[in-house]
C-alpha cells in the first residue's frame, strides 16, 4: 500500500474507535458524525 491509502485508513479506523467515546459528552454532534462515517465508510 502507499503511503496515501495507509493514511486514509488510519484516519478511518482511528475515527470508527474514538468518535463512540465522544457520545457521552457531545450527544448529538458524535451521534451524527458516527452516521455519517458510517455512510462514508
Amino acid at each position: 500500500m502507499d503511503t496515501t491509502t495507509t493514511l486514509v485508513f488510519v484516519a478511518v479506523v482511528g475515527a470508527r474507535f474514538l468518535l463512540p467515546l465522544a457520545i457521552p459528552f457531545y450527544p448529538l454532534p458524535a451521534i451524527v458524525a458516527c452516521l455519517v462515517l458510517d455512510g462514508v465508510d
